[in-house]
């Protein structure tokens, strides 16, 4: 059964329904089916609820991009932004993952820096001598 006035849904033994409050007639009155009803209004349609909800802009975390970015080019530098980076709880992933880049770039620099000093004869690259 449905209430005359707001349309919702009401059991049927109920006297005033519980949406809007209006008295309930216990014994519904025969419509005629045909007949164009003036005075229905359809049951409210509710709106699907936002599970996410909006949060307010946050500041970015610069630092940790451009840490990020240097870390593959100039790791000292790049590890310097990344630790100021850290700081800040945005982009904090970016800022580890900077740190991380940035420490294993040096030890690639380092490592390629000794097998150029091991290896190298001058006696190769410069005959004269």
């Amino acid at each position: 059964m449905y209430c005359t006035k707001c349309g919702a849904q009401v059991r049927d033994g109920d006297k005033f329904c519980p949406s809007c409050g209006a008295a309930l007639n216990s014994s519904p009155a025969y419509i005629d089916p045909f007949e164009p009803q003036t005075n229905y209004n359809p049951p409210p349609v509710q709106q699907p609820q936002n599970q996410w909800q909006q949060t307010a802009p946050t500041e970015e975390n610069s630092m940790a991009i451009i840490g990020f970015i240097f870390a593959f080019i100039f790791p000292i530098v790049g590890l310097i932004l990344s630790i100021m980076g850290l700081k800040k709880r945005q982009y904090h992933g970016l800022a580890v993952a900077g740190v991380v880049i940035s420490i294993i770039s040096i030890i690639i620099y380092v490592i390629a820096v000794i097998v150029i000093i091991a290896t190298w004869d001058p006696y190769v690259y410069y005959p004269y001598y």
